[in-house]
């Protein structure tokens, strides 16, 4: 499996498929149309009249025979005119309801993304059809690679849908990530107190050896974890972890004191990232900032796919 790629041959192979698919449409009547022979008057003259007839109101033998001049005028040698009568045009709906918006509250927009649109944030795994996330522990870092693509948003703002030159295009499943994947992001983003224990011990084979595997051009055999965790929101090993007391685990339940003390939020960092957030310091995307960062912090996808009473719990420390 590549990271950034998906193989051409699923969409050579989507197209064969569709084309000899569409030769097995049965369409007799749409050839039967395309061959009659298309007359160049309105027989339809049920709306007809001619003037005589309307002025004398009398009824007139057009509606009915369509044939000229109708039998009343002939035989009084009337004005052989006819009306002719239009049909209403009725008022068309904007298909855009305003700049860069669809009817229905739907907004064209370009994104720069690393997943297949719509992602699933409450996905049930199963063998068939598992979490992304879970699956290789380098989906959340690298995703299916960086893309700037056109998507359709929707009112409520949780999902987009793509429009043809995004990863779905190219073959990729929508991306999908399992409940136990989201709501591990959402406690992580509901603590706000940095208190910090070291984690693990490293040693330099076992860094070489951690490197490679992120690194690793092919994602053969899959790996759901890796050497060490990696940092919450970089591709750099993680020596740090959050170890604040909790009140509430990540299903919302409420923990006692002793369950909660220096239990943490999950959240991991390496040495760099470690002091930048000690230091109150942003990091900069030239510092390889991971793919899935963006859903630790708040109006990302996957807390708009959440309640906001679910997502308002206090997660601090006692």
């Amino acid at each position: 499996m590549e990271p950034y790629e998906c193989d051409a041959l699923l969409r050579q192979s989507f197209l064969e498929q569709f084309g000899e698919d569409c030769k097995m449409i049965e369409n007799t009547k749409g050839m039967a149309l395309r061959n009659d022979t298309v007359v160049d008057e309105d027989r339809n003259t049920a709306d007809q009249q001619w003037i005589a007839c309307k002025e004398s109101k009398k009824r007139c033998s057009l509606k009915k025979t369509g044939s000229s001049p109708c039998v009343r005028c002939r035989r009084q040698e009337a004005d052989w005119q006819r009306i002719e009568r239009r049909p209403d045009i009725t008022q068309i709906t904007p298909f855009f309801s305003g700049p860069g918006l669809y009817g229905g509250g739907r907004q064209i927009k370009t994104i720069h993304t690393y997943w297949a649109h719509p992602i699933e944030f409450k996905h049930l795994s199963s063998a068939r059809s598992p979490c992304h996330f879970c699956t290789d522990f380098r989906y959340g870092i690298f995703g299916l690679g960086p893309k700037e693509v056109d998507v359709i948003q929707y009112r409520d703002g949780e999902k987009f849908e793509e429009m043809g030159n995004g990863h779905r295009s190219k073959g990729c499943e929508a991306t999908r990530m399992c409940v136990h994947c989201s709501l591990n992001r959402l406690h992580i983003s509901r603590c706000k107190i940095h208190i910090f224990a070291p984690l693990g011990t490293r040693s330099k084979a076992n860094l070489d050896y951690y490197a490679g595997q992120v690194i690793a051009p092919e994602w053969v055999p899959l790996l759901k974890t890796a050497t060490y965790p990696t940092c919450s929101l970089c591709v750099h090993a993680a020596f740090w972890r959050r170890c604040v007391s909790q009140k509430f685990n990540k299903l919302g339940q409420k923990l006692s004191p002793a369950d909660g003390k220096d239990k943490g939020c999950g959240l991991v960092l390496c040495d760099l990232c470690h002091t930048r957030i000690k230091e109150a310091a942003a990091r900069s995307d030239s510092d390889g900032i991971r793919a899935d960062a963006d859903f630790l912090f708040p109006e990302s996808l996957l807390h708009i796919a959440f309640s906001t009473s679910f997502l308002a719990m206090d997660g601090g420390n006692d």
